[in-house]
Protein backbone atom coordinates (compact mmCIF):
# COMPACT_ATOMS: atom_id res chain seq x y z
CA UNK A 1 0.00 0.00 0.00
CA UNK A 2 1.11 3.64 -1.18
CA UNK A 3 0.92 5.89 2.03
CA UNK A 4 0.96 9.92 1.77
CA UNK A 5 2.95 12.24 4.12
CA UNK A 6 0.68 15.13 4.50
CA UNK A 7 2.43 18.11 6.15
CA UNK A 8 0.70 22.12 6.46
CA UNK A 9 2.75 23.02 3.46
CA UNK A 10 4.03 21.73 -0.11
CA UNK A 11 6.88 19.68 0.32
CA UNK A 12 9.91 20.07 -1.98
CA UNK A 13 13.07 18.51 -3.23
CA UNK A 14 14.85 19.61 0.05
CA UNK A 15 12.66 18.42 2.36
CA UNK A 16 12.36 14.69 0.37
CA UNK A 17 16.40 14.47 0.62
CA UNK A 18 16.28 14.58 4.75
CA UNK A 19 14.10 12.01 4.67
CA UNK A 20 15.80 8.59 5.67
CA UNK A 21 17.33 6.31 3.65
CA UNK A 22 15.66 3.24 4.96
CA UNK A 23 14.83 1.26 1.56
CA UNK A 24 11.52 2.82 1.36
CA UNK A 25 10.60 4.07 -2.07
CA UNK A 26 10.15 8.12 -1.54
CA UNK A 27 8.03 10.14 -4.12
CA UNK A 28 7.13 13.77 -4.33
CA UNK A 29 3.82 14.42 -6.06
CA UNK A 30 2.89 17.67 -6.36
CA UNK A 31 4.49 18.53 -2.87
CA UNK A 32 3.02 15.00 -0.85
CA UNK A 33 5.81 12.58 0.05
CA UNK A 34 4.49 9.05 -0.73
CA UNK A 35 6.40 5.84 0.53
CA UNK A 36 5.67 3.23 -1.03
CA UNK A 37 7.13 -0.60 0.20
CA UNK A 38 9.65 -2.80 -1.95
CA UNK A 39 8.02 -4.52 -4.80
CA UNK A 40 6.95 -8.11 -4.93
CA UNK A 41 9.08 -11.22 -6.48
CA UNK A 42 6.59 -11.29 -9.20
CA UNK A 43 6.97 -7.54 -10.02
CA UNK A 44 10.66 -7.99 -9.98
CA UNK A 45 10.71 -10.28 -12.66
CA UNK A 46 8.36 -8.58 -15.02
CA UNK A 47 10.66 -5.67 -14.44
CA UNK A 48 13.83 -7.78 -15.52
CA UNK A 49 12.15 -9.39 -18.68
CA UNK A 50 11.32 -6.26 -20.03
CA UNK A 51 14.35 -4.26 -19.05
CA UNK A 52 15.95 -7.01 -21.23
CA UNK A 53 14.00 -6.53 -24.02
CA UNK A 54 14.24 -2.46 -23.65
CA UNK A 55 17.84 -2.99 -23.32
CA UNK A 56 17.76 -5.19 -26.67
CA UNK A 57 16.03 -3.33 -28.75
CA UNK A 58 17.54 0.19 -27.78
CA UNK A 59 21.14 -1.01 -28.14
CA UNK A 60 20.38 -2.82 -30.99
CA UNK A 61 18.92 0.46 -32.92
CA UNK A 62 20.86 2.98 -30.84
CA UNK A 63 18.08 5.00 -29.95
CA UNK A 64 18.23 5.54 -26.10
CA UNK A 65 18.74 4.18 -23.38
CA UNK A 66 16.50 1.84 -20.47
CA UNK A 67 17.05 2.68 -16.71
CA UNK A 68 15.48 1.07 -14.11
CA UNK A 69 14.07 2.02 -10.20
CA UNK A 70 15.38 3.11 -8.08
CA UNK A 71 15.95 5.86 -10.21
CA UNK A 72 14.77 9.74 -9.63
CA UNK A 73 13.22 11.62 -12.00
CA UNK A 74 12.70 14.98 -11.26
CA UNK A 75 10.25 17.53 -12.84
CA UNK A 76 10.62 20.34 -10.60
CA UNK A 77 11.30 20.89 -7.23
CA UNK A 78 7.99 19.31 -6.14
CA UNK A 79 7.57 16.66 -8.03
CA UNK A 80 10.14 13.69 -8.08
CA UNK A 81 9.20 10.74 -8.77
CA UNK A 82 10.60 6.83 -9.15
CA UNK A 83 9.28 5.11 -12.12
CA UNK A 84 10.12 1.41 -12.47
CA UNK A 85 11.37 1.97 -15.64
CA UNK A 86 12.61 5.16 -17.96
CA UNK A 87 13.37 4.93 -21.68
CA UNK A 88 15.48 7.95 -22.49
CA UNK A 89 15.63 8.55 -26.43
CA UNK A 90 18.95 9.35 -27.69
CA UNK A 91 17.70 12.77 -28.97
CA UNK A 92 16.99 13.93 -25.12
CA UNK A 93 20.18 11.97 -23.54
CA UNK A 94 21.27 14.70 -22.09
CA UNK A 95 18.31 14.91 -19.31
CA UNK A 96 19.95 11.58 -17.81
CA UNK A 97 22.44 13.23 -15.13
CA UNK A 98 24.96 11.30 -12.85
CA UNK A 99 22.45 11.64 -10.06
CA UNK A 100 18.93 11.09 -12.10
CA UNK A 101 16.35 12.22 -14.71
CA UNK A 102 15.94 15.58 -15.31
CA UNK A 103 13.07 16.35 -17.29
CA UNK A 104 10.72 14.48 -19.10
CA UNK A 105 11.71 10.87 -20.63
CA UNK A 106 10.42 9.19 -23.67
CA UNK A 107 8.72 6.40 -21.72
CA UNK A 108 7.56 5.87 -18.01
CA UNK A 109 6.88 2.54 -17.43
CA UNK A 110 4.85 1.42 -14.18
CA UNK A 111 3.96 -1.88 -12.85
CA UNK A 112 1.16 -2.21 -11.31
CA UNK A 113 0.93 -3.74 -7.74
CA UNK A 114 -2.09 -4.39 -5.87
CA UNK A 115 -1.51 -1.11 -3.32
CA UNK A 116 -0.01 1.25 -6.35
CA UNK A 117 -3.07 0.67 -8.96
CA UNK A 118 -4.84 3.87 -8.07
CA UNK A 119 -1.59 6.26 -7.59
CA UNK A 120 -0.29 4.57 -11.18
CA UNK A 121 -3.81 5.04 -12.96
CA UNK A 122 -4.63 8.47 -11.58
CA UNK A 123 -1.79 10.62 -9.75
CA UNK A 124 0.96 9.48 -11.84
CA UNK A 125 -0.48 9.32 -15.13
CA UNK A 126 -2.04 12.94 -14.46
CA UNK A 127 1.84 14.19 -13.66
CA UNK A 128 3.22 12.51 -16.74
CA UNK A 129 0.80 14.09 -18.95
CA UNK A 130 1.19 17.52 -16.92
CA UNK A 131 4.79 17.23 -17.21
CA UNK A 132 5.00 16.01 -21.08
CA UNK A 133 6.40 12.60 -20.75
CA UNK A 134 5.11 11.55 -24.72
CA UNK A 135 4.00 7.94 -23.37
CA UNK A 136 3.03 6.11 -20.03
CA UNK A 137 2.84 2.58 -20.32
CA UNK A 138 1.09 0.61 -17.70
CA UNK A 139 2.33 -2.69 -17.16
CA UNK A 140 -0.31 -5.22 -15.32
CA UNK A 141 1.31 -8.75 -14.88
CA UNK A 142 -1.62 -10.43 -13.71
CA UNK A 143 -2.61 -10.40 -17.64
CA UNK A 144 -0.13 -10.40 -18.33
CA UNK A 145 -0.76 -6.53 -20.33
CA UNK A 146 1.00 -3.57 -21.09
CA UNK A 147 -1.95 -0.05 -21.76
CA UNK A 148 0.05 2.22 -23.71
CA UNK A 149 -0.91 5.57 -23.60
CA UNK A 150 0.34 8.50 -25.92
CA UNK A 151 0.72 12.28 -25.00
CA UNK A 152 -1.97 14.00 -27.50
CA UNK A 153 -3.04 17.77 -26.90
CA UNK A 154 -1.98 17.40 -23.59
CA UNK A 155 -3.99 14.15 -22.35
CA UNK A 156 -3.15 10.97 -22.98
CA UNK A 157 -4.31 8.72 -25.06
CA UNK A 158 -4.66 4.68 -25.08
CA UNK A 159 -3.52 3.84 -28.38
CA UNK A 160 -5.53 0.18 -29.36
CA UNK A 161 -2.63 -2.14 -29.85
CA UNK A 162 -2.23 -4.77 -32.75
CA UNK A 163 -3.07 -7.80 -31.55
CA UNK A 164 -1.91 -7.03 -27.97
CA UNK A 165 1.45 -5.86 -28.70
CA UNK A 166 2.72 -2.92 -27.13
CA UNK A 167 3.89 -0.49 -30.29
CA UNK A 168 5.77 2.54 -29.22
CA UNK A 169 4.51 5.57 -31.05
CA UNK A 170 7.90 7.73 -29.68
CA UNK A 171 10.75 4.91 -30.20
CA UNK A 172 10.78 3.79 -33.68
CA UNK A 173 10.42 -0.15 -33.99
CA UNK A 174 9.65 -0.60 -30.48
CA UNK A 175 7.08 -3.34 -29.66
CA UNK A 176 6.72 -5.74 -26.62
CA UNK A 177 4.55 -8.40 -26.61
CA UNK A 178 3.25 -8.97 -22.57
CA UNK A 179 3.08 -12.68 -23.10
CA UNK A 180 6.47 -12.76 -22.84
CA UNK A 181 6.79 -10.92 -19.52
CA UNK A 182 4.81 -13.69 -18.00
CA UNK A 183 6.08 -14.98 -15.05
CA UNK A 184 5.59 -17.56 -12.84
CA UNK A 185 5.42 -17.38 -8.66
CA UNK A 186 3.45 -14.35 -6.30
Amino acid sequence: MVTALRLDRPLTIDDLEELPDDGSRYELIWGEVYVSPAPSIRHQRVSRELVKQLDAHLTREQTGEVLAAPLDVRFDRFNVVQPDIVVVGSVIADIITDERVAGAPSICIEILSPGSRGQDNVKKRMLYANFGVPEYWIVDPEGPSITVLSLEGGVYIERLPGAGVATSAVIPGLTIDPSTLAVSGS
